[in-house]
């Protein structure tokens, strides 16, 4: 019998956190110390952020442009958005920051060329961003903390894309 192989990340998650749900996902450094995350951890997170996600109005297929520091949160908001079948798109944060509100307005311009509904990011870093309707933004913290929906991942085709660079 041959194995069935995810097509999607929401696919490979929900797969592995049904199949070996304490095992380990991923290990960081957090706080002066190594944290680790289970399958079913991890997915628990990816559910809550899809469901914070869904709740301020994105959909699957819609583009979230994600500024997220910490480890944690990037990893949880990155899987929250494929498991709500939303594409994300990382951001880096230039090595010395000393602008912050003009940073935010040059992400203005780059949300509108991808059409990015939203903005994640983190609450220290969400104070610099200037609110209008063009975009959402985010906390990623209030993501993390929604209540899941412990809905399935939205089906998306295989061939869309599963992040932007």
């Amino acid at each position: 019998m041959i194995a069935r192989v995810p097509r999607t990340m929401a696919e490979l998650l929900r797969g592995r956190a049904d199949a070996r749900p304490e095992r380990t996902a991923l290990s960081f450094w957090k706080d002066g110390g190594w944290t680790t995350w289970t399958w079913a951890a991890l997915r628990e997170r990816a559910e809550s952020v899809a469901a914070g996600l869904a709740a301020a109005g994105i959909c699957g297929g819609d583009n979230v442009l994600l500024v997220v520091p910490e480890v944690d949160l990037t990893v949880a908001s990155l899987f929250g958005a494929w498991w709500l079948g939303a594409v994300p798109v990382p951001v880096g944060l230039p090595f010395r920051l000393t602008d912050e509100r003009a940073f935010f307005e040059s992400l203005r311009v780059t949300a509108r060329r991808l059409d990015a509904r939203a903005l994640v990011t983190n609450r220290a870093l969400a104070a610099f961003a200037t609110k209008d309707e063009s975009i959402t933004i985010l906390d990623a913290e209030d993501l993390v903390a929604a209540v899941p929906q412990s809905a399935p991942p939205r089906s998306r085709s295989p061939s869309a894309p599963a992040v932007i660079q």
